[in-house]
C-alpha cells in the first residue's frame, strides 16, 4: 500500500511539475479497469470426472499509461500495472511470465522509452511494448490485427515488451523498413557465472523492409539470435526469415505469413554441433459482409520426429513456434489469459493449460511433457478453424469459433496425433461510455493424444482410458478511461 500511494504522490508531482518545467509539454493518461472472472473445468484433462482439477475465481487488473509530449517530435511514454492479473482474496497473484512483469500484488513498470519523429523516420528507445517490431512483425507490419482480449490471430508473435532499440520508415510511394535491436536477456558474469570471460547475454538484431499498395502489402523480416544465457553453452545462435503478405478484393481478403529458422548450438566438451531447424505457416481467408467477418484459417508449426528428440546428433525441427496465436479459448488458455494455469494445476506445467500430458484417471501426472519442453510455445502442431462475428447494434458483437488441431509427430510410440475439436462463442456489450461487458465460452472435446495411460495388461500393452472434455467461460467488466 506504501509503494502505491508513493507512485501515485510521484505522479502526481510529475503531472504538477511538467507546466513548470516546459508550458509546451502535454500530458495525457489512458488506462483500464478490467474485473475478470475465471470458471475453469477439466484442465488437467483427467479420464474419470471424479479427479477433474478445475477452478473458479475473480481478478483485478489495472493498468495506465502516461505521454509526456514536450513538442510535436518527441514522446515519452510510462506505462505501469497495478495489480497485474490479481486473484480475490489472495495478497500475491501469478506472473504472466513476460519481461517486465512482477508479483501482481506490486505496483511496476510495464514499458517505459522514448520516440524521436522525424523526416528521416521515428526512433524508439528503452523498453519497448507489443506493436513494435522488437515483438511484433509481418501482418502487424502491414496494418492486420484481428482479435481482443481472448482470441487473437496474429501467429509467431509475442506481445511482451523488450529492452532495445527500434527504427521505422515509411515512404510517401508505399516502401518502408522496419530495424531493430532487443536485448532479451542478460545475467551478471563476475559473480554469477566465473567461468566466463564475455557476456552472458541474449540479443536479437533485425531488419523488415516491406511495400504497401492500395489494398495490400508485403513484408520480409530477417532476424538474428545469439543466445548465450546457458553457461553450459560455448555457441549457440540462430537465423529466422519472417514473410508476410495479404491482399483485399472487396469483401475478400487473403493474409498469409511463414516463418523458417535455422541455428547451431554448441555445448562446452562437445566436439560436435546441435542443429536445429524450424517452420511455421500460416494462411487465412476473410469475407466482410458489412455486420460482421467470416474468417477461414490453417497453421503449421513444425515438430521433430520422436525417434530423433532423444538423439543430440539428430537435427531438432523445434526453433520455430506460434508465440502468442491464440484462435481459441480452451486449446490455448495460457497464451490469451495472461499465461497462467488454473491452481492446483500439476506442478511443472509450463505456460499453457494445453497437453498432451499423460495423466492417469486420477489426474496424477506420469510424463509431464511440458518438463520436457514440448510445446512450451505452441510447437508441434497444425490446425485449422472457422471463425466470426457479427455486430447486431453499435453496442451488441457476438463472435463464435469452430477449430481442430492435430499433432505432428508423436511424443511417445503409439500416441495418438488427434488433439481435438474446440467450439466457441462470446459476446461484447457496451454498456455505458468507457465501459464494457465481455465473454467467452470454450469447449473443447480432447481427441485420443490426451489419452491418460491407467497400466500395462497381461501382455504388456498400455491401458489408456480416454480423457475428458475440458471447457472455460470467462468474462470481465472492462472501465476505460
Amino acid at each position: 500500500m506504501r509503494k502505491l500511494l508513493a507512485l501515485a504522490f510521484c505522479a502526481f508531482l510529475l503531472v504538477c511539475a511538467a507546466p513548470a518545467a516546459n508550458a509546451q509539454t502535454k500530458v495525457e493518461f489512458e488506462g483500464a479497469l478490467k474485473v475478470l472472472h475465471h470458471n475453469l473445468v477439466n484442465f488437467n484433462r483427467a479420464s474419470d470426472k471424479d479427479y477433474k482439477q478445475s477452478d473458479s475465481f475473480f481478478e483485478n487488473r489495472f493498468e495506465v499509461g502516461i505521454n509526456f509530449k514536450p513538442n510535436e517530435d518527441i514522446l515519452v511514454h510510462w506505462r505501469m500495472r497495478a495489480p497485474d492479473y490479481q486473484r480475490w482474496g489472495a495478497n500475491n497473484g501469478i506472473d504472466n511470465g513476460t519481461q517486465g512483469s512482477s508479483s501482481s500484488s506490486r505496483v511496476f513498470t510495464r514499458s517505459i522509452y522514448a520516440t524521436i519523429t522525424q523526416d528521416w523516420g521515428k526512433l524508439s528507445i528503452g523498453r519497448l511494448e507489443d506493436g513494435f517490431p522488437t515483438s511484433q512483425r509481418g501482418l502487424m507490419t502491414l496494418g492486420y490485427s484481428y482479435g481482443g482480449d481472448y482470441i487473437y490471430t496474429l501467429p509467431f508473435d509475442n506481445s511482451s515488451v523488450v529492452d532495445g532499440i527500434s527504427y521505422t520508415l515509411k515512404l510517401d510511394n508505399g516502401f518502408g523498413l522496419n530495424a531493430y535491436y532487443a536485448k532479451d536477456a542478460t545475467q551478471d558474469v563476475n559473480y554469477q557465472y566465473p567461468l566466463r570471460d564475455k557476456d552472458v547475454d541474449s540479443d536479437r538484431f533485425g531488419i523488415e523492409p516491406f511495400y504497401q499498395w492500395d489494398g495490400g502489402g508485403t513484408a520480409l523480416n530477417l532476424e538474428y539470435v545469439r543466445d548465450m544465457t546457458d553457461i553450459n553453452v560455448e555457441k549457440n545462435y540462430s537465423f529466422f526469415i519472417n514473410p508476410a503478405v495479404m491482399q483485399t478484393w472487396g469483401p475478400f481478403s487473403i493474409r498469409f505469413e511463414g516463418k523458417f529458422g535455422w541455428g547451431e548450438t554448441q555445448l562446452r566438451g562437445e566436439d560436435f554441433k546441435r542443429k536445429d531447424k524450424g517452420l511455421g505457416l500460416y494462411l487465412e481467408g476473410n469475407y466482410n459482409y458489412g455486420a460482421g467477418d467470416i474468417n477461414l484459417l490453417a497453421w503449421y508449426a513444425d515438430g521433430t520426429d520422436r525417434k530423433d528428440r532423444d538423439d543430440g546428433r539428430k537435427t531438432q525441427h523445434d526453433l520455430v513456434d506460434l508465440g502468442d496465436f491464440a484462435p481459441f479459448l480452451v486449446a490455448f488458455y495460457g497464451n490469451t489469459l495472461g499465461n497462467r494455469v488454473p491452481e492446483g494445476f500439476p506442478t511443472g506445467t509450463r505456460r499453457k493449460g494445453y497437453g498432451p500430458i499423460v495423466v492417469d484417471r486420477f489426474g496424477n501426472v506420469v510424463t509431464n511433457l511440458y518438463d520436457e519442453g514440448i510445446l512450451a510455445q505452441d510447437k508441434n502442431q497444425w490446425g485449422i478453424g472457422i471463425l466470426g462475428n457479427h455486430s447486431f447494434t453499435d453496442k451488441i458483437k457476438v463472435n463464435y469459433g469452430v477449430g481442430y488441431f492435430e499433432l505432428v509427430e508423436e511424443y511417445y510410440q503409439g500416441q495418438s496425433k488427434e488433439l481435438g475439436y474446440e467450439f466457441d462463442v462470446g459476446i461484447n456489450i457496451k454498456l455505458l461510455d468507457n465501459l464494457t461487458f465481455e465473454s467467452q465460452f470454450g469447449y473443447m472435446i480432447n481427441g485420443k493424444a490426451y489419452d491418460n495411460f491407467i497400466d500395462f495388461d497381461d501382455n504388456g500393452k498400455a491401458i489408456f482410458h480416454d480423457a475428458k472434455d475440458t471447457y472455460a467461460w470467462v468474462s470481465a467488466l472492462k472501465f476505460n478511461f
